[in-house]
């Protein structure tokens, strides 16, 4: 009985990270969009040539910087719902990375590593997840 809870609790565990990092993504993606545009607008309205030129180069360069970081988030938290190998481990590598953006990351990445690195993490995902009843 105690150990099917304990599963019960990894479980939904898993799942609340998954979601997490799935939506911490989806907003990450959001900002990357918004900051390209903006950048692009601020460049419209300048006066001179140098910011028209160079403005859309850092929207393009940042956007594009913050928009592949959120898409592994996007793609840990897939993987994680979805009980995936390669989700635990990309969600581990989004969680280290994720300890410098204080505090809600350093929060969630220490959530994702007390959930993510036992032992036991290792074998729920080794598991096939076929029997999965919906996300």
């Amino acid at each position: 009985m105690g150990e099917r809870r304990d599963a019960e609790g990894f479980d939904l565990h898993v799942k609340v990270l998954g979601w997490l990092v799935l939506l911490s993504g989806l907003f990450g993606v959001m900002a990357a969009c918004c900051l390209l545009f903006g950048m692009l607008g601020v460049a419209t309205t300048a006066d001179e040539r140098v910011p028209r030129v160079i403005l859309p180069i850092i929207g393009l360069a940042m956007s594009g910087f913050v928009g592949s970081l959120s898409a592994i988030s996007v793609a840990a938290g897939y993987g994680l719902l979805r009980r995936r190998p390669w989700g635990r481990a990309l969600a581990l590598v989004d969680a280290f990375l994720g300890l410098l953006w204080f505090p809600f990351g350093t929060i969630f990445g220490l959530y994702a590593f007390w959930v993510l690195a036992p032992n036991r993490a290792a074998a729920y995902f080794a598991r096939p997840a076929d029997d999965l009843d919906g996300l």
